[in-house]
């Protein structure tokens, strides 16, 4: 379930030693983008949130048009277990090798992973550009397509 818990995510916050477990079970850094070219989407969820699963067709929607673009990577952090998040990414085709699970506290912390879900933007030098949070409307869904420059779906 989405809940609030300390601090959220803001622009111009930057992110700094991030990492998770990969569906594999390796401990994996998250490489944050270092030059004007890089971009980073982080999706942050938990397999049991609704709106979580409320906001995946978007997501996957977005990280589909993303990914075919220079420069852009996009990520998902779970803030579950291994287990339920590998289960969760198989039922929805999430590639496993963009997934993280059981985050670091310091990656808990800074990805606000005690509220879900989260959209966040990332640039140069790990910095936060944009962060959208919650479950999200039509018209909130509708920015986030247009602020990324890519095809919004007909919600």
């Amino acid at each position: 379930m989405a809940q609030e818990a300390g601090p959220q995510m803001h622009v111009g916050q930057q992110l700094r030693n991030l990492g998770g477990v990969t569906l594999s079970g390796e401990f994996k850094h998250i490489v944050l983008p270092d030059s004007p070219s890089q971009h980073l989407v982080v999706f942050t969820f938990s397999p049991g949130c609704p709106a979580c699963q409320a906001s995946q067709t978007q997501w996957a929607l977005l990280a589909q048009q993303l990914e075919r673009r220079t420069g852009w990577r996009v990520l998902w952090v779970s803030r579950d277990p291994i287990s339920l998040t590998s289960s969760y990414c198989a039922q929805h085709e999430i590639p496993s090798a963009e997934v993280l699970a059981e985050p670091t506290y310091a990656t808990h912390l800074q990805l606000a992973l005690g509220f879900v879900p989260n959209t966040v933007a990332v640039g140069p030098g790990g910095v936060i550009e944009k962060v959208w949070t919650g479950k999200m409307n039509a018209e909130q869904w509708q920015q986030v397509f247009s602020y990324f420059g890519a095809e919004a779906p007909h919600l």
